[in-house]
């Protein structure tokens, strides 16, 4: 046994009992007790390590490091690679740490680590004769490393005795000056990217020591063992954060430089002397070996501590064990156990050491030349990769998919049934780039056994339909998988599967969905809907129209009719084809095809009553037409209109006794009217003293659709208005009769809430009524002197009205579903965005903000977003909101009782406006205060109030606590200053 080995062995048992007297961070000593065989099978032909391999990625720090997070990225790949190491800038937070004495090691690497190789030559030629001072040396850059910067090596180690236990000891009480004890600083305390730099330095150091002590041939004396290395192992022991950390910080890179040494060791025993024996070789070898044994053993035992500083060592553990399972893997997998702690350290509380830990193992099964080894131990590593697929941090998730991604290349069969469908899930994450690793992964995934083009879009199907809640998310299914799969983008081979009589319609109508979002995304730059935060595809080019073109128009016909009998496979057909820009096809002999789509849908649209087909024909027509390259298009728009021209006189014979097929053509046309007049301007073919009187008629049901008609001849005429030209004075054109229509129309759609209609209708005049302010608005954007045209609501009788609707036919309708209704109230709340309705009318909405958070919560979240922008607005709608509750209360009961079910809810509601986080500043609580005191004192009924505005006090910080109850010492009636609210109340600000 070498006598390192000895010395590990017979400490021990004394190091394990030693009580934890830290008198700065401390730690817990739980790591696992591994076993350290011998690392005599390691090969001598294993390739050198390569010198360019690292991609690290470690990100600037910001302007102080202290208040930066735990870690600011990650070093992808071992320091060991040994780029040259650059100058260190010591700022900010590290500046206290700067070396200042000259003579030092610390100094000297630090502050030129570019003369680390002249330094080592130097401390080894200094060893040669004074063996002492060298090794004073080296371990006074162990302690500076640790933060000890008053502590001089030399006056309390005894280099005869060899006293590190009772050194390191005394560091954690004694020797531990009052800075360090007050801050805890040290250098590698956290991993920053100038922590990785000073690190890379020190790696160098130590590659470079061992090198020259080695070619000196004092690496295996006595002395330098037993005194370098036996110190660096008891600061390991440590329960105080710098030595421990920095004692196995070193230990890692000590042992990838023992590995580089024994990996190259033949060169390096040529260059000391070329006629070296196999047998001294051997006996070399043997000596590293066994300090390779005694630091791992250290290593082992140590590097999971539980200090909360330690994070850069588990990194640098996770790092560094990459390097050594490459080298050497069948040693380090199998025999020394050194997944153990790699798998532990993915459940490690700080995220960056997970992040380090899955990194390590996608890159070792990613690694080919280990392959045969690590599939012995391969189901565990998917195991503990699995378990961080859902993780707090969605980077950790996304490197966790990253190792099943890798993982299907060689180990394939490995991967489970449960782990599939867990990372499927991920898909749908609101996270975008979480999104997509799992998209990434489900690809590779349907790649691996071989699939055909066909085969893979089917296997596509499978997973985007196997649910009926992945059904409605198909867009963002979508948008996880289509940069990673070629064939969502091959249009010859979706119109192949469709023209194959041997698929069932099923499967072609799912995949045609799937056609429909990956033309809409390559050819306008985004799915029909997508998360939340989401990238846009820039502009394509025209290649991309081409080519879709080329594959859809000449079977486009084909595919109608096989489409023929499903309505949603028509409406996502015929949508498609708005998508493409048709000026650049034209070259490519596509004319007489679409004559050919042209005729057929004319004829649809007239057969049809589906409005969202009619919808999509409608924009398919005003494409052509829009672009004016194929007249047969704006031919067939005319014929529809002068169609159309009949609604009037149909109109006119509608009487109590008609007969219901004319009732059935007024609907239809009407409809049809609706559609069309969204892109084309009817207003000569309607008049609008035809369509709007008759909407006063008992005939709503036949004639909805009318409403529709009524907002566009609105909309259109606005705009011919903005088109004239000024008068003789330069003047804007005046048109009474616009803006009265506009205004006889709101009132008319107001008035409609109020009669015994369906619902189902009443929500078409609704939408209608909001879509006719937000097409305004559009249309006026850069036009504001004909805002007169917007009519405000304000009328009080005809808020009631609207708003009682809102509340009881969609905030509170359970059998509606839930999109629509959330569809709806996105548009009333846009009105009051809008300035269309008195802003005090957002309490309508908000009061539902604690009862129907699960549903409309993210809708009232973006309020109190848009009421921060424009201040005082969100302290006073959240006191308009309570007060308006209150008052109602106090009308129905004439007195608040503060037990009964009313004054509950209002608690509660009150409680959750003071936990938003928008009325978290001192601003708004001091002046919802004021506004609550204000209210309050009104008269004694009024009194109880102020129970509910202690909740919001409650969040003021104690200046702002300090001024509210000078506010409130102000405000208090004389009569009131002993009632039991106001004291609980001045309590709370106290």
């Amino acid at each position: 046994m070498s006598h390192l080995m000895r010395i590990l062995r017979a400490d021990d048992q004394v190091r394990e009992s030693q009580q934890s007297r830290a008198t700065s961070t401390p730690r817990d000593n739980n790591s696992p007790n591994f076993s350290s065989p011998s690392v005599s099978t390691i090969p001598r032909d294993e390739e050198p390590m390569e010198d360019g391999d690292s991609d690290e990625n470690w990100t600037k720090g910001t302007s102080d490091d202290a208040d930066s997070s735990l870690c600011e990225s990650l070093a992808e790949v071992s320091i060991s690679s040994r780029q040259t190491a650059k100058r260190l800038k010591w700022e900010n937070f590290w500046r206290s740490l700067k070396p200042k004495n000259t003579q030092s090691l610390y100094y000297k690497i630090m502050t030129q680590p570019e003369k680390l190789d002249s330094i080592t030559v130097e401390l080894i030629d200094t060893y040669k004769t004074n063996k002492k001072f060298a090794i004073f040396c080296i371990l006074q850059l162990f302690v500076d490393l640790s933060g000890y910067k008053k502590l001089s090596i030399g006056e309390v180690y005894d280099f005869e005795r060899g006293n590190s236990y009772n050194v390191v000891q005394r560091m954690e009480s004694d020797l531990l000056d009052e800075e360090l004890k007050k801050t805890g600083k040290f250098l590698f305390m956290k991993p920053t990217s100038f922590v990785k730099d000073a690190e890379h330095i020190f790696a160098q150091f130590l590659d470079h020591l061992l090198i020259q002590a080695f070619k000196s041939q004092v690496l295996f004396d006595e002395v330098f063992a037993a005194h370098v290395f036996e110190f660096v192992r008891c600061m390991c022991l440590s329960p105080v954060s710098g030595p421990c950390v920095t004692g196995l910080i070193t230990v890692i890179n000590l042992i990838t430089s023992f590995l580089k040494l024994h990996q190259n060791l033949i060169a390096l025993s040529d260059e000391i002397d070329r006629n070296s024996s196999s047998e001294t070789i051997s006996v070399i070898q043997r000596k590293i070996e066994d300090h390779i044994d005694f630091l791992y053993f250290v290593f082992d035992k140590h590097c999971l501590l539980s200090d909360k500083r330690g994070a850069l060592v588990k990194i640098r553990s996770a790092q560094e064990t990459f390097q050594w399972i490459r080298l050497y893997p069948e040693t380090f997998i199998l025999k020394r156990r050194c997944l153990g702690p790699l798998l532990k350290m993915t459940l490690d509380q700080h995220e960056f050491v997970r992040l380090a830990a899955l990194k390590t193992i996608e890159k070792l099964i990613h690694c080919q030349e280990i392959s045969d080894v690590l599939k012995q131990r391969i189901e565990m590593c998917l195991k503990f990769a699995s378990g961080r697929i859902v993780d707090v941090s969605p980077q950790v998730a996304v490197m966790a998919i990253h190792v099943f991604t890798v993982a299907t290349e060689s180990y394939f069969d490995k991967i489970t049934t449960e782990h599939k469908n867990k990372i499927i899930q991920e898909i749908y994450f609101k996270d975008v780039i979480l999104g997509k690793a799992a998209g990434e992964f489900l690809v590779a995934y349907l790649h691996r056994p071989n699939t055909t083009g066909e085969h893979f879009l089917f296997s596509l199907v499978l997973a985007a339909f196997s649910k009926p809640e992945f059904v409605e998310q198909l867009p963002i299914f979508l948008e996880s998988v289509f940069e990673f799969a070629d064939e969502l983008k091959d249009w010859p081979l979706f119109v192949q599967v469709f023209l194959n009589d041997d698929i069932r319609l099923g499967a072609k109508t799912a995949l045609l969905k799937i056609l429909n979002e990956c033309v809409r995304f390559v050819l306008t730059g985004k799915f029909s809907y997508s998360r939340q935060v989401s990238q846009v595809l820039g502009r394509c080019d025209d290649e991309e129209h081409i080519q879709i073109a080329n594959a859809i128009i000449p079977n486009f016909t084909q595919l109608l009719i096989l489409f023929q009998a499903e309505k949603v496979s028509l409406q996502k057909l015929i949508e498609l084809l708005s998508f493409i820009d048709y000026s650049v096809c034209r070259v490519n002999g596509l004319n007489d095809d679409f004559s050919k789509i042209f005729s057929i849908l004319k004829e649809m649209f007239k057969a049809t009553a589906d409005r969202t087909l009619l919808q999509n024909i409608t924009n398919v027509f005003a494409v052509f037409c829009e672009q004016r390259h194929y007249y047969k298009a704006t031919l067939v728009v005319e014929s529809l209109k002068t169609w159309i021209e009949s609604l009037p006189e149909d109109l006119n014979q509608m009487t109590p006794d008609c007969d219901k097929t004319l009732l059935i053509q007024i609907r239809n046309k009407s409809l049809k009217a609706s559609t069309l007049f969204s892109r084309f301007d009817l207003t000569k073919v309607l008049q609008w003293q035809d369509i709007f009187p008759v909407l006063e008629t008992n005939f709503f049901k036949v004639l909805k659709y009318l409403v529709v008609c009524c907002k566009w001849h609105l909309i259109w005429r606005l705009r011919q208005f903005m088109r004239l030209p000024k008068d003789d004075n330069g003047s804007e054109p005046i048109s009474p009769l616009l803006y009265n229509d506009c205004k006889e129309f709101v009132y008319e759609c107001l008035k409609m809430f109020t009669q015994e209609k369906s619902n189902s209708d009443l929500f078409l005049v609704l939408e209608t009524l909001c879509d006719l302010y937000t097409d305004f608005e559009n249309e006026l954007k850069r036009k504001r002197e004909y805002s007169h045209f917007v009519i405000k609501i304000t009328e009080p009788r005809s808020l009631e009205i609207l708003f009682n609707f809102v509340v009881q036919h969609i905030i509170n309708n359970k059998e509606m579903p839930l999109k629509e209704r959330q569809k709806l109230l996105r548009k009333v709340i846009n009105l009051l965005y809008l300035d269309v309705i008195p802003c005090e009318y957002f309490s309508k909405i908000l009061r539902f903000y604690h009862t129907h958070n699960n549903e409309f919560g993210y809708l009232m979240d973006h309020i109190f977003g848009q009421l921060k922008i424009t201040p005082p607005a969100l302290p006073l709608i959240v006191m308009h909101t309570l007060a308006e509750i209150y008052q109602e209360i106090l009308e129905k009961r004439q007195i608040v009782d503060l037990r009964t079910e009313e004054t509950k809810f209002l608690k509660k509601l009150a409680k959750k406006f003071a936990s938003v986080k928008e009325m978290r500043s001192n601003q708004d609580i001091l002046k919802f205060i004021i506004m609550a005191l204000n209210f309050t004192c009104r008269t004694e009924q009024h009194y109880p109030f102020l129970s509910f505005a202690k909740y919001f006090a409650k969040h003021l910080n104690e200046d702002g606590k300090s001024d509210a109850y000078e506010i409130f010492r102000k405000s208090v009636p004389k009569e009131a200053e002993k009632n039991e609210i106001f004291l609980l109340f001045a309590k709370t600000l106290k």
